[in-house]
């Protein structure tokens, strides 16, 4: 079930919508308790997008943090992130007392990977390159991991 949006987020929501309906490429993500802006289709416009998430986030006020990505940035809650996320996630049944496996190709999910770490689970980042990471262990591609995961399967 999703949390009581704040009145501000659902504005700045409205606000952020109505001036990216015409910038062609960037892309609108309601995450209900958050909101982000994704340009990976239009890296030109990476200084407008930057420009607008500083204002949502300043309209917002404290308590709000903007979170950068592989070209997106995220408004959301200071106090959330994936590491928080998986860690309610984790207490609930069935899977209260498992392990996790983490997958993931952002420093987004960095904090993720700590959490899945503390809990003795697998953390894997997805990285062509030697980007720094606390996860313990890389796999190259999208496709190297299907791959893998197809041959654990069989």
């Amino acid at each position: 079930e999703r949390a009581a949006v704040a009145p501000a987020l659902v504005a700045v929501r409205n606000d952020l919508a109505r001036r990216t309906a015409q910038m062609s490429g960037v892309v609108l993500e309601d995450k209900g308790p958050a909101v982000a802006l994704h340009f990976r289709q239009a890296p030109e416009r990476e200084q407008a997008v930057r420009d607008m998430m500083a204002m949502a986030q300043k309209v917002m006020g404290q308590g709000w943090t903007l979170q950068h990505g592989k070209m997106v940035i995220e408004l959301r809650p200071a106090n959330a992130d994936k590491g928080s996320a998986l860690k309610a996630f984790m207490s609930e049944q069935p899977f209260k007392g498992r392990r996790a496996i983490a997958i993931g190709d952002d420093v987004t999910d960095e904090e993720m990977f700590k959490v899945v770490n503390a809990r003795d689970g697998l953390s894997i980042r997805v990285c062509e390159t030697e980007a720094p990471t606390v996860a313990t262990a890389r796999i190259a591609s999208p496709a190297a991991l299907r791959a893998l995961i197809a041959e654990l399967g069989a």
